[in-house]
């Protein structure tokens, strides 16, 4: 037996004991798809071991068939994997179906005659095939289910977060591992490329990465497979000792050690464990921590700009409703001065009310305990009462607001309509009061984006536009862009922070476009439909 076969074999039992660990570990759907893996990995490796053994052609073409077989049919369930693992299943079954009946008619050609043209003397291995028609097929197949599992993971990689981010990272490591291995490494062969197969000794990276992304997502979970693994494999040498011993006392001097070390490899695995528990504890502490260090840091960055906010904002609408009303109760103003007084001071009362809503809104938000009051909604209701309000401000300031409406009439929306409202007529509001001249164009629309259906509430306005500086510092706390400030001083820049915010709450997404300034500013809000929330 060479010590390529014993690679294999010792592969093949290392990935069938982590299939099991894996499956006993975690109760999951991952986990059971997992389990088929590296059963037919194992399976791969075992019949590449036998394959490495044969004694004369048929045999070797048996065990070579047989392991490519296992070859192509592990390529199709990681896919089947990916897909449930990025919870992308139960849109894609009839492509998994399809994929499977394919990847079934490839393995036919596994066994067909015309899988291997040749054979010629490869190292110290007499029987090393040449691809035929067959093969050429098979690989490409395998390829072809490897790159759809690359760009599925590739593709969802940016839209995840957290911990599921970086289990696709690890996906993605592993399956750069499993194509290098399986493939780069043992296919040149095939095709009279004298290349050592080094890949066979790394292949047991492919399924141990893969387990590492299920089981655990952090760095110190490989001590305990490595742990557990290495002393069930330790363990069952032990328990095989004292049935080959010659003499009836190595027997029981061989028993004895295997239950001294099965205490000893409990508590070590026990104490692994532990040990584990501890720096896991410590990890999520230390999130926590930090967490809190950034709202703390977050509310002490508001309690600042609040102070400037009051000493600015609040100060103006304060003055004049105090000192008009002071002028009243005198009764220095009469007839139609007194009118315009208790206009003025009323107007003044309602952005001083605004600005406190907007405020407490704001704390809230940055608390992180807003709550919206979910209930079905139409969006066109919600344009059109906004509408009929801001007509009339718009045409006093020598301005036309277009509405384009839906083709077709859009579908309910779970939502929140007050906030909703709250949000989009901040931007209608910006629109106006940031436009000198011109028009702003408001239409509706329902979009398709990755099978979901979004309804598209656009805005753009032909005001003083945004430069880079602007677009990303737009959306946060208090800001304000140079341009904005010298036009209104009397912003609060609580607005947009507080559109984004209930924007995303509702699992919406909102963006903005603008070519520069002076040449306007485009708002895009997208949200999902009832039942895609």
């Amino acid at each position: 037996m060479n010590f390529i076969a014993i690679s294999a074999f010792v592969n093949g039992f290392f990935i069938l004991c982590l299939g099991i660990f894996v499956l006993l570990k975690r109760k999951e759907r991952e986990s059971r798809i997992f389990f088929l893996l590296s059963l037919s990995v194992a399976f791969w490796q075992i019949n590449y071991g036998f394959w490495q053994m044969a004694e004369n052609k048929n045999e070797s073409f048996l065990f070579l068939r047989l392991l490519m077989f296992s070859s192509l049919f592990s390529s199709v369930i990681l896919l089947h994997l990916v897909l449930v693992f990025l919870d992308l299943i139960q849109k894609n079954k009839r492509l998994l179906f399809f994929l499977y009946i394919i990847t079934l008619i490839f393995l036919l050609l596994v066994f067909s005659p015309f899988y291997i043209s040749k054979t010629k003397a490869y190292w110290f291995y007499p029987y090393w095939p040449i691809a035929g028609p067959g093969a050429n097929l098979t690989f490409l197949w395998s390829f072809v289910l490897a790159g759809v599992t690359f760009g599925l993971l590739i593709k969802n990689y940016p839209e995840l977060e957290g911990e599921k981010k970086k289990q696709t990272a690890y996906l993605i490591l592993a399956l750069a591992i499993g194509t290098i291995t399986g493939g780069f490494f043992n296919i040149p062969q095939w095709y009279g490329i004298e290349l050592f197969p080094y890949g066979n000794f790394f292949l047991p990276l492919f399924p141990l990465v893969i387990a590492f992304a299920i089981i655990k997502y952090h760095l110190f979970a490989i001590k305990v497979i490595f742990t557990e693994i290495l002393v069930g494999v330790i363990g069952f040498s032990l328990s095989v000792l004292p049935l080959i011993m010659p003499t009836i006392s190595l027997r029981i001097l061989t028993s004895v050690i295997f239950f001294l070390f099965c205490i000893f490899g409990y508590l070590l695995i026990k104490s692994t464990h532990r040990e584990i528990e501890r720096r896991e504890q410590m990890e999520e502490l230390s999130r926590k921590l930090k967490k809190a260090y950034k709202h703390i840091k977050a509310l002490s960055e508001m309690k600042t700009e609040f102070l400037k906010v009051v000493n600015h904002q609040l100060r103006t609408p304060v003055s004049i409703i105090k000192g008009m009303l002071s002028m009243m109760a005198e009764g220095s103003v009469k007839g139609k001065k007194l009118k315009e007084f208790i206009k003025k001071s009323y107007l003044s009362s309602e952005r001083l009310s605004t600005l406190l809503d907007d405020i407490l809104l704001a704390q809230t938000l940055v608390g992180g305990t807003f709550h919206l009051n979910l209930s079905p909604c139409q969006i066109e209701d919600i344009i059109y009462t906004l509408l009929e309000y801001f007509k009339p401000l718009a045409r006093a300031n020598k301005l036309r607001i277009t509405f384009t409406k839906p083709k077709e009439p859009l579908p309910t929306t779970l939502a929140d309509s007050e906030m909703l409202k709250r949000a989009i007529s901040r931007l209608i509001d910006n629109a106006i009061l940031y436009s000198d001249k011109g028009r702003i164009e408001i239409s509706l629309s329902l979009k398709k984006q990755k099978d979901k259906q979004l309804i598209q509430f656009t805005i753009k306005d032909s005001g003083i536009g945004l430069d880079k500086e602007d677009k990303e510092n737009l959306f946060k706390l208090f800001y304000r862009g140079e341009k904005a400030t010298s036009l209104h001083p009397n912003g609060s820049g609580l607005g947009l922070f507080i559109v984004k915010h209930i924007i995303k709450a509702h699992k919406g997404t909102i963006r903005v476009k603008s070519k520069g300034r002076g040449k306007g500013t485009t708002f895009f809000i997208a949200l999902p439909v009832i039942g895609e929330m």
